[in-house]
């Protein structure tokens, strides 16, 4: 079997969501035996643009440099196109794979079905449905509903200083050729449930017809640690965060419920993850100075980490955007905590009686759920006790993604 992946980043380089999910699958696809070509973009620019490439045992890696002129807001690049046609006819892949276009091109689905290539695509995200990506409007906007695409006019126009005229022109030419990329697409596929129906419903004259298939954990030689019903730190509770740092994630509206506490000083927070927002974590700091936080900074796979997060009471995951699927979820729980979240997008769909969900972009219920736990040791040994590692592995969501593929013919 020969696939050909397409990924915004090269994992060896960038690894945020996506990538961590592209990194799993085609290790997981070469410990099957399959040959895969990895066509990626990058945040680089250079000249008139350029392709590296790299080669491993039964992978080889075609990366994107973007031209200086390349920049976010083209996003059809004729040299993108050219160049994975070109790969295509090298490769003669029996499957194409896409996990995203926003480094590359829009058009590449169309591209791979023309040559007659079966494409499954993966939506990880809103990007098909919002130029900026999460649907994420600033203060004073909001994201239009359904196939209306008007209000994305003047939250794009923060990015982009143009006049109105070329600014509809411009939101009306990215829906279309995204909602070309699905129409062209063999197979489409969301990680929940949640994020299948908002993207149906953001293209409600299409098909989508989207199949959810759950990532499950990633790494699969995670060592589950033994029950611990209690505190590991009588008094204090040990609150675990990981993932990339940014304010997207919640954090300050943490920091800000931890502030309210009778007694902060009762709370430690361990920090896992890139700091992508540079002074993010000084800024948490500042907010509530008598909680012990501690960031441990970058990591390269979860399974290096579950130890030390092991060590930790309990999970935290304030997420203020719509999140997809929150791998972040089966993380903690393969590591036996239970999990505090947001109730934006996947997050709530996994964790059952083993956690509580909160409303997003408020400080308040985070300081009203860690008093009580405080309060009350018992509910937290409750929660951790209704923890039940998850099962189901990236091995799992491929065979699901395979027997879906093999419908096609």
């Amino acid at each position: 079997m020969k696939r050909l992946v397409l990924s915004p980043h090269d994992p060896a380089e960038f690894l945020g969501g996506t990538e961590r999910v592209v990194q799993a699958m085609v290790a997981a696809r070469l410990r099957r035996g399959e040959e895969i070509a990895l066509f990626c973009g990058t945040e680089r620019y250079e000249g008139d643009g350029l392709t590296e490439q790299r080669a491993e045992p039964g992978l080889s890696v075609i990366r994107i440099v973007r031209g200086a002129r390349e920049t976010g807001e083209i996003f059809l690049r004729p040299r993108v196109r050219r160049e994975l046609e070109r790969v295509i006819d090298a490769v003669n892949p029996d499957v194409v794979e896409w996990h995203h276009g926003a480094t590359l091109s829009l058009d590449l689905v169309q591209a791979a079905a023309a040559r007659g290539a079966k494409v499954i695509m993966f939506l990880h995200d809103l990007w098909t449905s919002c130029p900026r990506f999460f649907r994420m409007a600033p203060g004073g906007l909001a994201c239009p509903t359904g196939g209306d695409r008007d209000a994305c006019v003047p939250c794009v126009n923060l990015d982009l200083p143009w006049e109105r005229s070329r600014l509809v022109g411009w939101v009306q030419a990215f829906a279309e050729c995204a909602r070309e990329e699905l129409r062209a697409a063999s197979l489409r596929i969301a990680p929940s449930q949640s994020h299948a129906r908002a993207l149906e419903s953001y293209f409600p004259e299409l098909a989508l017809d989207l199949k959810a298939v759950p990532h499950g954990l990633l790494d699969t030689e995670i060592t589950v640690p033994p029950p611990r019903p209690e505190a590991r730190e009588a008094g204090l509770l040990r609150v675990a965060h990981f993932g990339n740092l940014v304010p997207e994630k919640g954090l300050e509206d943490l920091a800000n419920g931890l502030a309210q506490l009778a007694q902060p000083a009762r709370v430690a927070v361990d920090l896992w993850g890139a700091e992508l927002a540079p002074g993010f974590v000084s800024k948490l700091q500042a907010v509530c100075p008598m909680v012990r936080w501690t960031w441990h900074g970058p990591y390269s796979s979860y399974r290096s980490i579950c130890a030390d997060v092991a060590q930790c009471d309990i999970a935290a995951f304030p997420s203020r955007a719509p999140e997809s699927y929150g791998l972040v979820v089966d993380e903690a729980m393969a590591a036996r905590l239970p999990v505090l979240a947001s109730n934006r997008g996947a997050l709530p769909e996994r964790i059952g009686k083993a956690g509580v969900v909160l409303p997003a972009e408020r400080a308040s219920p985070w300081r009203e759920i860690v008093q009580s736990l405080l309060d009350h040791p018992a509910r937290l040994a409750a929660l951790r006790a209704a923890v039940q590692p998850a099962a189901r592995t990236i091995e799992n969501a491929i065979d699901e993604i395979d027997e879906y593929a093999a419908q096609l013919g």
